[in-house]
């Protein structure tokens, strides 16, 4: 018979074992998982959406919902199991038993939800959406100093005032 005291004194030394290995893991693997996977699990499981709602909100099938998110599940599986197997002290009997850890025990502080959205933070927007700044290279004029500095200057301001303008035009 186990005391429930000692039960819950094991889980919590069990929890800290691993807590810096998974949470490292856990990060890595977030963000290797794309801006649509991430929206993908957190519509599933943060805000509770149905098959049927998430593949309304993207267009598709129930079907085709359902093979996105097994998809995305299973990537962030591999990769939190992969970053697990990095680890210098980790191996297959360990990782199983982290990962089944992680899973039943009440006292892991990690959450993966929280690790996806602060992921989600820390991500540029796509290229399509970044504000591009085109700016005109530095023009050198080699010897033009020498022979007359105010020509060289004022074709220089010319080419840069041509290149501006074909950049904003």
């Amino acid at each position: 018979m186990v005391i429930p005291e000692l039960k819950q004194i094991e889980q919590k030394i069990i929890a800290r074992r691993y807590r810096g290995h998974l949470a490292h893991a856990m990060v890595v693997a977030c963000n290797k998982l794309t801006a649509d996977e991430r929206l993908l699990l957190l519509m599933r499981y943060e805000a509770n959406f149905s098959l049927r709602e998430i593949a309304k909100s993207l267009g598709t099938h129930c079907m085709g919902a359902g093979r996105q998110l097994r998809k995305a599940q299973g990537k962030l599986r591999d990769s939190i199991i992969y970053g697990l197997s990095t680890e210098p002290d980790m191996n297959g009997r360990t990782i199983a038993e982290c990962l089944r850890d992680m899973v039943e025990n009440p006292y892991h502080e990690i959450s993966l939800l929280d690790c996806i959205k602060q992921s989600m933070a820390q991500r540029k927007p796509p290229a399509s959406a970044r504000q591009w700044v085109k700016r005109p290279g530095l023009i050198l004029v080699k010897g033009a100093a020498a022979k007359s500095k105010g020509t060289a200057i004022s074709a220089c301001t010319r080419e840069l005032e041509t290149r501006a303008n074909h950049f904003s035009g």
